[in-house]
């Protein structure tokens, strides 16, 4: 690591099969990945992505097939602190985000922990809210019991209790916040409850998915919530 124009720099270099041409662009997309089922989700690098943009840094790569490649990440730092720890600057405004004193609060649920990682590390950096995350329903239902959130965003398919199960419990017990209620699904496929999830109002966003669709998807309830959206 060195210091350089006010900006900690770290360079990560191997000497392995390099990266096309044409997959060069695509890394960091969530999902995307050339390895073949079961050995890879395709996520890590786009989560390596979504923490140093949040600190307002930048990943340049260089790359050629059968040259390795080459990851130079950038962060700002407190240049005079350097030698002891460097210090990150407060997160640009992306997409007009939202200050932490806003107390806005998501609530992600999701029993695959590298897509509760996406989604907590996207909004962060998109929004600037605090993000909770846990792996089950009944996890949930207790951190609802003793927390305001502005967001629900949960999977579908989880063991114990899955998402809908989530929805129809909160939309009894606290029927504001269940209209701020995000679902995710890997396999749907059962039209019954297609056609449930959309009476019921509730945006579904389908894996896999981009860092913009998720945005986007999140965007009108971040944008317009309060600290009283979640009231218990």
């Amino acid at each position: 690591m060195q210091a350089q124009d006010g900006l900690a720099l770290v360079t990560v270099a191997d000497n392995g099969t390099g990266i096309s041409a044409e997959n060069i662009s695509r890394i960091f997309d969530p999902f995307f990945t050339t390895k073949g089922p079961e050995r890879g989700t395709g996520l890590g690098l786009s989560v390596c992505y979504s923490i140093v943009r949040q600190h307002s840094g930048d990943i340049v790569v260089e790359s050629e097939l059968g040259a390795g490649a080459k990851f130079m990440v950038s962060i700002p730092c407190d240049e005079p602190l350097i030698q002891a720890a460097f210090i990150l600057e407060p997160p640009g405004q992306p997409g007009g985000k939202f200050a932490v004193s806003h107390g806005l609060r998501v609530l992600v649920v999701d029993d695959e922990m590298v897509i509760r990682h996406l989604v907590q590390e996207v909004l962060r950096a998109r929004f600037g809210c605090e993000v909770d995350t846990v792996q089950s329903g009944p996890e949930a239902i207790e951190r609802l019991a003793s927390q305001k959130y502005s967001l629900v965003i949960s999977d579908i398919r989880m063991p114990e209790m899955n998402g809908t199960e989530l929805f129809l419990r909160l939309r009894e017990t606290q029927p504001a916040l269940a209209r701020r209620f995000i679902l995710l699904t890997g396999h749907l496929g059962d039209k019954v409850l297609e056609s449930d999830i959309a009476q019921w109002g509730v945006p579904l966003l389908r894996k896999p998915f981009s860092i913009g669709e998720l945005t986007e998807t999140c965007s009108p309830f971040l944008r317009t919530a309060t600290l009283d959206a979640g009231a218990i």
